[in-house]
C-alpha cells in the first residue's frame, strides 16, 4: 500500500510540473494583445487554462482510481485501497495550483513555478517541524501503518479530512477570480 501511495503521489507531482508550461507560450505581448482582442477576452482565456489544469488532474485521478481498483482485485482485499488518499492527493494538487497560478499569470511562468514550489516547501517545513518537536509516538509502535490508519479513521480527523476537497474547490475558484483580475497587470510586464 505504501508503494502504491508513493507512485500515486509521483503521478500527481508530475502533473503539477506541467502546470507552468501551460502558461509559458502566452507570455508575449503579441499573444496577450491577441487574447484581449478576442470576443471572449482574457476571462475566457484564463478560464480555459483553469479547465485544462482541472481536466489534467481529473485524468490522473481517474487513471489512479482504475489502477487502485485493479490492484485491489488482484490482491483480493479492499483494505489495500488508496482511494481516500487519491482524493487527498488530488485536493492537495488543486490547492497548490490555486496558490501558484495567480502568481504565474501576474509574474510569469518562472516566478509562478517558484511560488508554487515555495508553497509546497512551507507545507513540508511545517510537517518537518512537527516531526521534530511533535508527538511521534505513533511511529514507534510495532505496526505504525495500522496505527496511522486507526488515527486517520478517528472521528475528528476523518471529519477534518472530509472538508479538504471542498476547501480545494473553493480555493480553486477564488484563484480563478484572482487570476482574471491579474491577467492584464501581468500582460504589461511581457516583452
Amino acid at each position: 500500500m505504501m508503494l502504491n501511495m508513493i507512485v500515486y503521489f509521483c503521478a500527481f507531482y508530475f502533473v503539477s510540473l506541467f502546470d507552468m508550461g501551460l502558461f509559458a507560450a502566452d507570455e508575449k505581448r503579441v499573444s496577450t494583445c491577441f487574447i484581449i482582442s478576442t470576443p471572449k477576452g482574457a476571462k475566457s482565456h484564463v478560464q480555459s487554462k483553469y479547465y485544462t489544469l482541472l481536466i489534467m488532474n481529473l485524468a490522473v485521478l481517474f487513471c489512479c482510481m482504475i489502477t487502485d481498483a485493479i490492484a485491489c482485485v488482484l490482491a483480493d482485499s479492499i483494505f489495500l485501497s488508496c482511494a481516500n488518499f487519491l482524493v487527498l492527493f488530488f485536493s492537495g494538487n488543486l490547492i497548490l495550483t490555486a496558490f501558484g497560478v495567480p502568481f504565474t499569470i501576474r509574474f510569469g511562468s518562472a516566478n509562478g513555478g517558484n511560488i508554487k514550489i515555495a508553497t509546497a516547501g512551507v507545507i513540508i517545513l511545517i510537517a518537518a517541524i512537527y516531526f521534530l518537536f511533535g508527538d511521534i509516538s505513533i511511529f514507534m509502535t510495532e505496526d505504525p501503518v495500522s496505527e496511522i490508519m486507526k488515527w486517520l479513521e478517528s472521528g475528528n480527523v476523518l471529519l477534518a479530512l472530509s472538508f479538504i476537497p471542498y476547501i480545494a474547490v473553493i480555493l480553486y475558484y477564488i484563484s480563478y477570480k484572482i487570476s482574471v483580475a491579474l491577467f492584464l497587470k501581468g500582460a504589461e510586464n511581457y516583452d
